[in-house]
Order: structure tokens, then sequence, then C-alpha cells
């Protein structure tokens, strides 16, 4: 009995020493790293805590000054944009301006060329000869103007007579009236002159005007021609001085 718990002991015995002998060989051996090098390698990696305290201050810095770059940048973009904007839109004044004093030459030329056509119409039309007597004209209205009217001749003394002959007009000729009247007679120079008469029919207008100082009516028609209503194209006048200063106009206005 002994011999087999001694035999049984030993075979235990071998059997560990065989297992812990088999796993020591198996298992591959440790490297040996020196303190020094860790350190080392930890060292670098880790930032000392002035330079961690760096870190953000200069990232923060460098977007600070990206910000302001592109900020300067764009300000100096749209101040190049401003000045490119001004001078084109000084450029277009310019030309508006240019265009608008063209266009007032021209006007003004084409003004003075119907005129000068109306004026070589007019003096044709006295050529001819009118069936409307001396007497037929000096007739037409006792408002001391007859002698005006009688000086009229051809197809310009036909027309004044034929004027006298036809009805009142309700429409156009009374607002026309009504526009000569109120703009005569609230003019600066309303005071400088007698206004005897403003007769209007179917764009035609006769004004009998007294003038008390001189150029009160040239400066008083003048403004007149301007405004937008006044549309005639035509004027047949007569004047004759009286009393020294005193100037009186026959005016006889037509609208085509």
């Amino acid at each position: 009995m002994k011999q087999k718990i001694i035999y049984f002991i030993i075979g235990a015995t071998a059997g560990y020493v065989s297992s812990t002998l088999v796993n020591y060989l198996s298992t591959p051996p440790l490297r040996h790293f020196p303190e020094r090098n860790i350190f080392h390698k930890n060292e670098s990696k880790i930032p000392s805590t002035e330079e961690a305290a760096q870190i953000p201050i200069e990232e923060t810095f460098s977007k600070d000054m990206s910000a302001q770059k592109k900020l300067t940048q764009n300000e100096k973009y749209k101040n190049i944009e401003s000045v490119n904007h001004h001078q084109e839109l000084n450029r277009l004044k310019e030309t508006i301006k240019e265009l608008s004093d063209e266009k007032a030459i021209l006007e003004k030329q084409y003004q003075l060329s119907n005129n000068r056509v109306n004026e070589l119409t007019l003096a044709v039309q006295t050529l001819d000869e009118s069936d409307i007597t001396d007497a037929q004209m000096l007739a037409l209205k006792p408002d001391g103007f007859e002698e005006f009217r009688r000086q009229f001749r051809g197809k310009q003394r036909d027309e004044i007579y034929q004027f006298h002959q036809e009805e009142a007009d309700l429409d156009w000729g009374y607002n026309m009236q009504t526009q000569l009247s109120d703009f005569i007679q609230t003019h600066l120079n309303a005071s400088f002159i007698n206004l005897h008469g403003v007769t209007c029919k179917v764009k035609r207008c006769e004004l009998l005007i007294t003038q008390l100082e001189n150029n009160a009516w040239e400066s008083i028609i003048k403004d007149m021609a301007t405004q937008k209503w006044w549309q005639f194209n035509s004027t047949h006048s007569s004047s004759r001085s009286k009393d020294g200063e005193q100037h009186s106009f026959y005016l006889y206005l037509i609208q085509y």
C-alpha cells in the first residue's frame, strides 16, 4: 500500500513539473524597456503648462488675423464697387445731360423752322384777294380794335371774318379762354397791361391787349408760351403805339 502511494506522489510531481516546463517554453520572453527611454517618450508627448496655455492663444490669434484679413478684403472690394458705381452713375448723368441739351437744340431749331414756314405761308396768304371789304371788317365788333382787323389781307382776313361769324364755343373755347385770362391776369406784369378781351372758338383765339409799360406784354406772352396747355402753332398779330409808351396788340392765335 505504501508503495502505491509513493508511486502516486512521484507521478503527480512529475506531471506538474512537465506542465510548468511546457508553459514556460511556449510563452515569449518579455522585452525590457529602460526607464529613461520611457520617460523621454512620455515627456515628448505631454506639453508643459506654458505650452498648453499658449496653444489656444496662438490658434485664436491666427483665426482673428484670418477673419480680419477677410474683412479687409471685403471692405476693399466694396470700396472698389462703390467707386465704380459712382463713376458709372456720373457717366450716365453726363450722357443724359448731353442728350437733353441736344434735344433742346433740336426742338429750338424745329420751332424756328416751323415759325419760318408759318411766316412764309402767311405772307403768301396775304397776296390772295379776299371778298371781305374793309367796311365789313370794321363792322365786326366795335371794341376799339377795328383798325387792327382791317389791316389783314387775303386768307387771313377771311379767317378772322369767319371767326366772328361763328357761335360761342362752350367746350374747348371756354376752357382755353379761361386759361388765357387767368394766366394773364395773375402774371407779375399784369398791372402793366390792360386785357380788353379774350375770345376762343374751336382751336382759335383772339386777344386784345394794351401795354402800359415797355416790354410788359412781351414778358407775359413769352412765359405763357412755355405752358403745357399752350399749343398754338400760328400767331397773326398787329400792333401800334398810342399816347407815348402805351402800345396796343391784336393777336389771332391758331392751333393746327
